[in-house]
Parts: structure tokens; sequence; C-alpha cells
């Protein structure tokens, strides 16, 4: 999914100075894993956003916010969702992972780019 969006713009790669692509290349796959790991969670449980919004002490338009990538939740927040759904850091250490790993395969395929520009 990654590739095919810096497929999609690696002209404006070449043609910037990376730091406004990159930054919004990661803050998408950051709010992108957020939301997936958070929408997985709840439909696993079986739970309606409004379910979920109130077992996590939240409205449910917050929750509808982050699971369509529109709400730019903190660390923080993420982290007392993840506790009141689920007891422990579940949820959030699997956001982490998954940013974590997004981000590296973002690294890669820019340098990729990076580096072809080059030649």
């Amino acid at each position: 999914m990654i590739i095919r969006r810096i497929l999609r713009i690696r002209h404006k790669i070449k043609d910037e100075k990376n730091l406004g692509i990159i930054q919004m290349l990661e803050e998408n796959e950051i709010l992108n894993s957020i939301s997936k790991i958070i929408i997985k969670y709840r439909k696993d449980k079986k739970l309606t956003q409004q379910e979920f919004a109130k077992r996590v002490g939240v409205k449910q338009s917050m929750i509808s916010k982050i699971e369509s990538g529109k709400n730019n939740a903190t660390f923080r927040e993420i982290y007392r969702i993840s506790r009141k759904a689920t007891n422990s850091n579940e949820i959030f250490k699997k956001i982490l992972k998954e940013i974590l790993e997004n981000l590296e395969e973002t690294e890669e395929v820019i340098n990729y780019y990076e580096k072809s520009a080059l030649k």
C-alpha cells in the first residue's frame, strides 16, 4: 500500500527537497496504522463505534475520526484507549510496532528513489 502511494509521487521526490513529502508520508502512515488497529480490535470484539467509545470513555465522534484518519490522536490518548479497552497496553504496542514497521518501509523506498534520482 505505501509503495503504491510513493510510486505515485516519485516524480515529486526528485523535484523537491524531500522533507515535506517525507513528513506527509510518515504522518499518513502513522494515522493509517492507528486507524487500522483500532478498527480491527473493535470489529473483532463485535462492537459498534458507540459501544467501543463508551467502553473507553470517549465520544463516538472521536472514535469515528480516529478510524477515518481525521483525528491525530496523541500517544497519550491511544495509550488510554488501549488501557481502557484491554486492561493492558496491547493495542498501544500493536500500534507502535506497526508505525515503526511502516516508517522503516517508507524510509527504504524514499532512499531507493533518492539514489535512482542521482543517476
